[in-house]
């Protein structure tokens, strides 16, 4: 029984390690994780591994959602409850496309180039 407990603690602990270690890779590959500010504006956008939020100058949220991306669009989903009005009109049934590039350490989202704040 004292052999079995071990090989199980030796398992978890394998397994932590390994969690741990996929979900930096994870957060490493994604280009987009942080918060990034328009130069220009002031809106700020916060994304995590799957989720974003666009936020007013003033602090407000102006739009929020889960995203996917692929090589030049990142597709959020709006949580409608949350997102301003005028966002929710400009979507097509809840899915708002943003075009995206990269450009001399600048997102450049929607056209608008943004600078990264914080990881």
């Amino acid at each position: 029984m004292h052999k079995m407990n071990k090989l199980f603690l030796t398992f978890l602990i394998v397994f932590f390690i390994i969690s741990c270690q996929t979900d930096d890779m994870e957060n490493n590959n994604n280009p987009f994780v942080g918060t990034w500010e328009n130069e220009h504006s002031g809106y700020r956008t916060v994304f995590t591994d799957n989720h974003i939020t666009v936020y007013y100058p003033d602090g407000n949220i102006y739009w929020t959602g889960t995203y996917t991306y692929n090589n030049t669009e990142i597709i959020a989903k709006l949580n409608i409850k949350i997102s301003a009005q005028e966002m929710i009109d400009a979507a097509n049934d809840g899915i708002f496309i943003i075009t995206y590039w990269f450009e001399n350490e600048k997102l450049i989202f929607n056209h608008s180039p943004l600078i990264k704040i914080n990881n």
